[in-house]
């Protein structure tokens, strides 16, 4: 994962080859894929420059690696979420507790 340095995209994140640079490097390929928040894919585009099979198999290889941290981003969203529920959860209970606690100091 990369992060963009144009002045329209400035600080978002893609996927791209490690080799990527304006697709022209040589020995690279023009694999790219710009990256939301929650780590769904917008469109992009990939074009295979070189013919050997072995870089396909590669390709293949990060395509599955790439899935998972896909995967992973999705996963990390979800227990955040989940954790800023919980903290609030736990910040609501606290409060009620005062509450009650001061109730019954009044009481006495």
């Amino acid at each position: 994962m990369r992060t963009a340095k144009t002045m329209k995209n400035r600080g978002k994140q893609f996927w791209g080859c490690s080799k990527y640079e304006n697709g022209v490097e040589e020995g690279g390929c023009n694999f790219f894929k710009w990256c939301t928040d929650v780590g769904i894919e917008e469109s992009g585009s990939y074009m295979k420059t070189e013919g050997k099979k072995e870089s396909l198999v590669m390709n293949e290889e990060m395509e599955s690696i790439r899935k998972m941290i896909v995967k992973l981003h999705i996963s990390v969203f979800s227990v955040q979420k989940w954790m800023k529920g919980l903290i609030l959860l736990v910040f609501v209970l606290c409060v009620i507790e005062i509450i009650l606690v001061a109730m019954l100091i009044g009481m006495g």
